[in-house]
């Protein structure tokens, strides 16, 4: 009889968002605090699935939106002393590899994992759980160009003097993730000249993906560098079909986006309940449409545009370790930063 109570007293406990202490006052126990890249948890998102999992597990997500991972991390960090965060999400493959060997996260393997494609795995320990993807491409207007460049050699060629817009190593993942992938694609000793070559075909180097993408759609330059999914918002949303994305035929590499539960977090078990509704198909159907990137879940059949993005000839994704490039990033960007800035 007793033990039958304190299995009861237990449900009880978890029903209510409570975690392992059990001393916690119960008021602190529902909310959990999780920490997000704009967008990757939307309005409509929101209202779908998040209210749901609310009155499924009677708490509160409460959400705080950052502009990019880079910034949702330096938050982290500041809240060292204090930790606020329960769950981060949007870290990507890129930041993950510069902060693997930290003690931010604990290892969390979700009980759904099957669910994920396992080409998308980050770490094999799921200290970060992958939530969605996307492969690097080079964004372009029909109307302005009539021929891409569909190789990282046509990319070096002097007609697109000042016309490509790139994203900077220093303040963006996606513009790290571009030049690893230049370093994977050329090799360490290779890499460098491919970026003297292209330094007179770069128009303007940006911080951040919004504001390179809004001057492309102005059309300050007709080249940028991005996602291949994105031209699918465009044809949804605006009816147009007149943006591209070219992989180059030498390789593609992906942009993973993550989850992971920090570890100090006051709700642990909550949070591994959240970090498995990421990638249940009720979180994941949303993502094409919402996102504009593909879901990591398998089980989601794809709205149909998806169907005719450009896939690499070959990935370069995983060529280059997460030790290897936590060990060698600063010196790649180092050495970025003297052949692009002087």
């Amino acid at each position: 009889m007793r033990i039958t109570l304190l299995i009861l007293i237990s449900l009880i406990f978890l029903s209510n968002c409570s975690s392992k202490k059990d001393t916690e006052d119960l008021s602190q126990t529902r909310n959990l605090n999780v920490y997000v890249t704009q967008n990757i948890i939307s309005k409509d998102i929101w209202n779908s699935t998040v209210q749901k999992f609310e009155e499924d597990h009677q708490c509160k997500i409460k959400i705080k939106s950052f502009k990019n991972a880079n910034t949702l991390l330096e938050q982290v960090i500041k809240e060292k002393e204090n930790p606020q965060a329960d769950v981060l999400v949007g870290i990507d493959n890129i930041l993950f590899a510069q902060i693997f060997q930290d003690t931010l996260f604990f290892e969390y393997k979700p009980t759904n994992y099957t669910l994920i494609d396992k080409s998308k795995y980050i770490d094999k320990d799921f200290f970060i759980t992958p939530i969605a993807y996307s492969d690097i491409a080079i964004i372009y207007d029909k109307n302005l160009v009539n021929n891409p460049p569909e190789t990282f050699g046509e990319l070096q060629d002097g007609i697109w003097k000042k016309k490509l817009i790139i994203l900077d190593p220093r303040t963006s993942s996606l513009g790290n993730a571009t030049l690893i992938w230049s370093v994977a694609a050329f090799g360490e000793y290779g890499y460098g000249h491919f970026w003297r070559s292209i330094k007179e075909n770069i128009f303007k180097i940006v911080p951040n993906w919004d504001e390179a993408y809004n001057m492309f759609l102005a059309k300050e330059a007709p080249l940028v560098i991005g996602f291949s999914s994105t031209p699918i918002y465009h044809i949804k949303m605006d009816s147009t079909d007149i943006y591209k994305a070219n992989i180059p035929k030498e390789g593609g590499f992906t942009l993973i986006e993550a989850a992971g539960i920090l570890k100090t977090t006051s709700n642990p078990e909550l949070s591994k309940i959240f970090i498995d509704f990421l990638i249940s198909d009720d979180f994941q159907k949303n993502i094409p449409y919402t996102k504009w990137v593909f879901p990591v879940n398998t089980n989601i059949k794809l709205p149909s545009e998806y169907y005719s993005v450009q896939k690499p000839v070959k990935y370069f994704t995983n060529t280059i370790s997460l030790k290897t490039i936590n060990k060698n990033n600063k010196k790649w960007i180092k050495k970025w930063e003297k052949l692009i800035l002087k």
